[in-house]
């Protein structure tokens, strides 16, 4: 983990654990942004995406969350796909 404008890394010996494990979250969360709208659906199944018949209805606090956590995702990766 490396801040922004830094070579440095912020914990030395740290090797990305856990940015690994929030990166493979992220992909499969992703399915629930394929609404009209792109605001998530409430509930996705992490193996195949959206759960067919499920409801629309989703928390838009909880999708202000989860948009500012990809986009941190987004800039720790370096990949835009979370934006």
């Amino acid at each position: 983990l490396v801040s922004p404008g830094r070579q440095k890394p912020l914990v030395p010996g740290y090797q990305n654990g856990l940015l690994e494990i929030a990166l493979d979250l992220g992909k499969r969360l992703l399915p629930a942004f394929n609404t009209s709208t792109n605001i998530p659906l409430a509930w996705v199944n992490l193996r195949h995406g959206e759960i067919p018949g499920d409801t629309r209805n989703t928390c838009t606090a909880g999708a202000g969350t989860l948009i500012l956590e990809f986009t941190r995702l987004s800039r720790l990766t370096g990949d835009p796909i979370f934006e």
